[in-house]
């Protein structure tokens, strides 16, 4: 049985045995859920993200509750972008994002977590331990873009080692990664580690403001790079300076529909990829 928030709906055209529920404001701004769907024994996908307003983060978490409340089997969150996914640094005074996500599910009584290019697999595994995270990459659906742009004689290039060790079969071509240094408001690009040719695919998980993009885009400039596209599984889209990039070599920004703030996004630069052919095989 899936249970899907409003705002993903536009991903889950035409699927079948999908649950109902009802969202009510009461006194005091509480929220109050209401299951319109049997779930005793079923097992249930929530589709939804917690990269969302707050309110939507609690009907969600309230949502997986009742489910497991009222006799789910299973709740599993299908979850396209993890919110919270970047603050994953435990940082002296400043609050853990990614700890209090996996803590907020766990409470809630989520079972399972289904995404897609998580920022940071391997310690998101490590905080999940009581549940079962599964972190679906992109390659398959970029693959045949990957390679129609390696015959043509580009290279790739990642912002940083994590995104390069992420993407091994593109190992095989010619590939160079940047290194990454942290400030407190910023992150810098920095040395550069690999071979690369003068035409380049840039591959990342997620373009946010643009700012660590623009500075690779810069940097690669810099090193004699005359054209660039641009891979990005989660397009954010936060601020204006990804425009810039544009000026700077970009030719194609190539980006899923993981959020639904991409359906509104119209560039003639911007190719938006659905992410529903990766999600088919956990959808039931």
């Amino acid at each position: 049985m899936l249970f899907i928030q409003p705002e993903y709906k536009y991903l889950l055209k035409g699927t079948d045995q999908v649950g109902e529920y009802e969202i009510q404001v009461r006194s005091q701004d509480e929220l109050f859920l209401i299951l319109h769907t049997p779930v005793v024994g079923k097992v249930c996908k929530v589709f939804g993200t917690l990269g969302a307003s707050a309110q939507k983060v609690l009907e969600l978490l309230l949502l997986c509750h009742t489910l497991k409340k009222e006799g789910a089997l299973q709740v599993s969150l299908l979850s396209p972008y993890m919110g919270y996914s970047r603050q994953d640094h435990n940082e002296f005074m400043r609050s853990y994002g990614l700890k209090w996500t996996f803590d907020l599910l766990q409470a809630a009584g989520v079972d399972e977590v289904i995404t897609i290019d998580i920022h940071e697999p391997l310690l998101s595994e490590i905080l999940f331990t009581k549940s079962h995270l599964i972190n679906i990459s992109p390659f398959s659906l970029w693959e045949p873009y990957f390679y129609q742009y390696a015959q043509q004689g580009y290279s790739f290039v990642f912002p940083d080692k994590g995104a390069f060790q992420r993407y091994t079969p593109l190992h095989a071509f010619s590939c160079a990664y940047f290194e990454k240094k942290r400030t407190l408001e910023n992150v810098e690009v920095v040395g550069m580690h690999g071979k690369m040719h003068q035409r380049v695919v840039i591959v990342d998980d997620i373009l946010d403001s643009g700012k660590t993009l623009l500075q690779t885009c810069i940097a690669l400039q810099k090193l004699g790079v005359k054209e660039s596209v641009v891979f990005v599984t989660h397009g954010v889209f936060s601020d204006i300076a990804w425009h810039q990039i544009f000026t700077l070599g970009v030719k194609f920004i190539y980006c899923t529909n993981s959020l639904p703030s991409t359906l509104s996004l119209q560039h003639p630069c911007i190719k938006i990829l659905s992410i529903r052919p990766m999600l088919e095989p956990y959808i039931l």
